[in-house]
């Protein structure tokens, strides 16, 4: 067994070590005899005392490999030479790519980007930095000076797996910035007067504006304004980290755009609040997610706005609590104009029932979607509650929950969707999918006789009664073995008209027993002979049956499937529908939760041509 041993030749990580810790090198064991590093793909640091300097040089190493490792640094404490900056506790993973790519991850809810870690990285010559956060990280305001030391093309960043954009700073203001123009852009709230200029005019369509809670002076809210009113092509503005300056909604007052996302919301100033939002008057959608403590008077400053869709998402029980309050009641009918809600209680402590339903009763909206639920109950539940709730939405087209399995929603939903006259349908658990073990659900999906869109996240096979309306099925499913997609072939060749399907899921097979579930993998060709089978039924036609291997774990910041290979593919005519029936959030959700222990899934795209016309 090989042995590499990291020393730390920085004078300043020895002397500057506490007593209680370890004054030894840093071994890492290979199980290779090269001396190159040629097949280490985990790293972990723990409780160990270094320089940054010697991280550099270890990241530095990595990235000669023909391939990704993973390092996770936690609870490491890191020596600084940066002037005026402390030495820290740092808890992070960080992934070195093949193509000079490198992605940093800070998930804790008390963690801290700053400009420290940035120096982890000075010396290295990467082309890509993607930075993924959660919505609690707190961002240092020297971090956005330290990324113009860094030599690299791009920079990215995700919040809570959400992509907001490349991040523009003095090192990216070039040609090669510019080719990027139609992605989503991210800038510092509190940029530096050189990137503000040289940013005016630019065909910017989506900007990402990121604060650190610090105030904006007056000369700033002025420049900043002169800014976003110079970008003519912006129609999506994002607000990140909020800080609820008086000078943020004046910098932002008046501007053009249609789309509107507010994230961690506190709002105090909310006389100036209420007049930005009025002065957007082409806003048509407003996202906002509301942070712990904010006002009753938040939902006061968006009443009767003319705005045709809404989303409320909250992390914290006070903020939620008071969406089932009688101010959010008289909200919601004031939007007159409303034609999507969407509402989601993340993390959030019980809500009372009758309340909630109540505050949504008789809107005449067209989309309804209700999401999270992680952690809440919606206590003071009646069976007719639900039912009552959503008959009254006389008006609704589109009705998507995706909520947490366990939810006791999912005790009332089955009962409360029969013979609703909606046209389409997406159920999904918010990660793994829906462990429905009865056959009630599907009972009341026949029952939706003018239903057209079905779209199911469901963590192990369900046998399905489909309604005769039904014309496009999105199933998306973690474990299916080879006698299920039989059996669920065979329900699609049942029906009498002509449905278009996208079939994705695990191969494996899940067997629940009261208490547990227990999974079975099965190698992907054993699904092949139910492919051949189906290519002689004269009722359906197979447009793609593809295997596909797990090559590395997921990343939010590339595509869902850039973690997976197609191995083999069959595709026998165009086989991608896609109209506005396919719901890619659902899609994408399936295939970043599944389950790390499949390695393989099959795509299929199946057409059932009608058993009356066969």
């Amino acid at each position: 067994m090989n042995v590499i041993i990291f020393t730390d030749s920085d004078s300043a990580a020895r002397s500057e070590q506490p007593h209680w810790r370890s004054k030894h090198p840093v071994w890492i064991v290979l199980d290779s005899a090269n001396p190159v590093l040629p097949s280490i793909k985990h790293i972990t640091l723990w409780d160990i005392n270094c320089s940054s300097t010697w991280l550099n040089s270890l990241f530095s190493t990595l990235l000669t490999l023909d391939h990704e490792v993973e390092c996770s640094l936690n609870q490491c404490h890191i020596s600084s030479r940066i002037k005026g900056v402390f030495n820290s506790w740092i808890n992070a993973s960080i992934t070195t790519d093949v193509n000079k790519c490198l992605n940093l991850g800070i998930l804790e809810p008390d963690g801290v980007l700053n400009a420290q870690i940035v120096e982890l990285f000075k010396s290295i010559q990467l082309e890509t930095l993607n930075i993924k956060l959660s919505a609690w990280t707190r961002i240092d305001p020297n971090l956005w000076d330290a990324l113009n030391s860094l030599t690299m093309n791009r920079v990215t960043l995700s919040v809570n797996s959400v992509w907001y954009g490349l991040i523009v700073n003095n090192f990216s203001m070039s040609q090669a910035f510019l080719s990027y123009n139609t992605e989503i852009i991210c800038m510092y709230l509190n940029a530096q007067p050189n990137l503000i200029e040289a940013m005016h005019g630019l065909p910017i369509k989506s900007l990402s504006l990121y604060g650190s809670r610090e105030g904006l002076d007056i000369n700033h809210v002025a420049s900043l304004h002169k800014l976003l009113s110079s970008l003519k092509q912006l129609k999506k503005l994002s607000v990140l980290k909020s800080n609820d300056s008086p000078g943020l909604w004046e910098a932002l007052h008046g501007l053009n755009i249609k789309s509107l996302k507010l994230n961690d919301t506190y709002v105090q100033h909310l006389s100036l609040f209420a007049q930005f939002l009025a002065s957007l008057t082409h806003l048509e959608t407003l996202n906002i997610i509301v942070n712990f403590g904010s006002h009753l008077g938040l939902w006061d400053a968006l009443h009767g706005l003319n705005i045709k869709s809404l989303t409320l998402n909250g992390s914290i029980a006070d903020a939620m609590q008071k969406l089932a309050m009688k101010p959010s009641s008289r909200l919601f009918q004031s939007l007159t104009q409303l034609e999507t809600l969407s509402i989601g209680l993340w993390n959030a402590s019980d809500v009372e029932a009758p309340a909630f339903c109540q505050a949504l009763h008789g809107l005449n909206i067209k989309r309804l979607s209700l999401n999270g639920f992680r952690s809440c109950k919606l206590v003071g539940f009646k069976s007719w509650d639900f039912s009552q709730l959503f008959q009254s939405l006389i008006q609704l087209e589109t009705l998507s929950v995706r909520v947490c399995a366990y939810s006791n929603l999912w005790d009332y939903l089955p009962k409360a969707l029969r013979g609703l006259h909606i046209t389409r349908l997406s159920l999904s658990d918010i990660q793994e999918g829906l462990q429905v073990k009865n056959a009630e659900l599907s009972q009341s999906i026949s029952s939706l006789t003018q239903l057209k869109t079905l779209t199911l996240h469901v963590y192990a096979y369900i046998d399905l009664q489909l309604p005769q309306s039904l014309k496009y099925l999105n199933f998306y499913c973690t474990r299916i073995s080879p006698p299920e997609l039989r059996d669920l072939v065979k329900a699609l060749s049942a029906c009498t008209q002509a449905v278009e399907s996208k079939l994705e899921f695990g191969c494996a097979e899940c067997i629940y027993n009261d208490r547990w579930s227990m999974s079975t993998i099965f190698p992907p060709e054993e699904y092949i002979p139910v492919h051949l089978e189906l290519t002689v039924q004269r009722n359906i036609t197979v447009k793609r049956f593809r295997i596909l291997d797990r090559i590395r774990a997921d990343r939010w910041c590339e595509s869902a499937d850039s973690a997976w290979s197609v191995r083999g593919n069959v595709a026998v005519e165009n086989d991608d529908y896609d109209d506005g029936t396919v719901d890619d959030d659902t899609y994408k959700s399936f295939v970043r939760h599944l389950n790390p222990g499949i390695k393989y899934r099959i795509s299929m795209r199946v057409q059932s041509h009608g058993a009356s016309n066969s």
